[in-house]
């Protein structure tokens, strides 16, 4: 029996060709559980899969030793659940809630049988604390006992996740990812041994957090939106225009001063950082496309999301945040694609007009600010 096991939530594209490739660079032997019978069937027939590193010349990166069960199969999983010292997951961050009764019964087996061991489950979405948001969820179902044992013995690691898997993949296991890639954990929430290769540990977890969550993934989000009203099909299509790539970089602007105010970043670390994220969104050879990177546009508007977050700081320590203003303004515009949650909002705004629209979505009530959104939604 390989010593080192993991439990990997989520074999789609982040779970293959980011955690899974990890864990299995740090000796783990995984077990993949997914929904989906069709991947749970493939992973089960295959000895390896690739992960394919689309640069100037591609990098093929195999990933073995692995197996996979079906998540509603909650009797196998249970079985040795004793085995498994990570717990890694890749589903969503809305998607958490659903875990509730599968780690609920994991941890009373564990607790009931006296397992002894340390256990460290990290959700890898993104989203600010992932893993705190999942431990509420788990904890709320816990008894006193449980919740005990849980605090000694599971660590519910906070990270930084950043790699851009396009969705243009095969039907294979083989999945192409950007060459670059991050994984940063809360070294102050590990429990016991840590793993060591192709991860970076840190004490201050959120100021990485918001680092990406703000430069990285309020930009992607805001080309992709303006992109979509844009009739662009992908990402690196923003290059082409100047009027977006002069918006991108004002709107960058604005989020270095507030990460340099908040977390003592260096103008220079911030402005390297900047200048590889354009390139990495510049590269045409990722399709990556605008209307799967602007979907869920509720929960990126929310309080503690990549714009309204650092929108709340910026008034707090009165930062320049035009730009923010109007990236946000753009979900209250005519923006319109195939969208759930753009779909609630625009019937929102028809039922009990932009502004009360615009209050409850972002729960800011400053005048002045709602004013400015409204002004730039009509406009944009």
């Amino acid at each position: 029996m390989n010593k080192k096991q993991a439990i990997q939530i989520g074999a789609g594209n982040i779970g293959r060709g980011l955690n899974g490739f990890i864990l299995n660079k740090n000796n783990y032997k995984i077990t993949f559980l997914d929904i989906s019978d069709y991947l749970v069937n493939l992973l089960n027939k295959k000895d390896f899969y690739q992960v394919i590193e689309i640069n100037k010349i591609n990098v093929k990166k195999r990933v073995d030793n692995f197996d996979s069960i079906n998540i509603l199969d909650e009797k196998s999983i249970l079985k040795n659940i004793e085995n498994y010292s990570i717990f890694t997951i890749s589903i969503g961050f809305n998607n958490l809630i659903k875990l509730k009764s599968l780690f609920q019964k994991i941890i009373k087996k564990l607790n009931k049988n006296k397992i002894k061991k340390y256990i460290n489950i990290i959700a890898i979405e993104n989203g600010i604390n992932a893993s705190t948001h999942l431990k509420k969820i788990i904890y709320s179902v816990l008894t006193k006992e449980e919740k005990k044992y849980a605090n000694k013995y599971i660590g519910f690691v906070n990270c930084v996740v950043d790699r851009i898997v396009p969705n243009n993949q095969d039907k294979t296991l083989n999945i192409k990812v950007q060459k670059y890639y991050e994984l940063i954990l809360d070294e102050n929430s590990w429990k016991g041994k840590k793993i060591q290769k192709n991860v970076i540990y840190s004490k201050n977890i959120i100021k990485f957090i918001e680092r990406k969550l703000y430069m990285l993934n309020a930009i992607h989000c805001f080309i992709a939106w303006k992109g979509i009203k844009n009739n662009f099909k992908y990402i690196y299509e923003f290059k082409k225009n100047k009027k977006i790539k002069n918006e991108v970089n004002s709107l960058l602007n604005e989020f270095k001063k507030i990460l340099i105010n908040k977390h003592n970043f260096s103008e220079d670390e911030l402005n390297n950082y900047s200048k590889k994220i354009i390139k990495r969104l510049s590269n045409k050879k990722i399709k990556d496309n605008v209307l799967r990177v602007g979907r869920d546009v509720k929960r990126k508007i929310s309080e503690n999301e990549r714009f309204i977050k650092p929108l709340k700081y910026s008034i707090k320590k009165k930062i320049k945040n035009l730009n923010i203003i109007k990236a946000i303004s753009l979900v209250f515009s005519n923006l319109n694609f195939e969208d759930k949650e753009l779909r609630e909002i625009k019937n929102s705004i028809n039922n009990i007009g932009i502004e009360k629209t615009i209050k409850n979505y972002i729960k800011i009530n400053d005048k002045k600010i709602i004013e400015s959104i409204i002004k730039y939604a009509k406009n944009n």
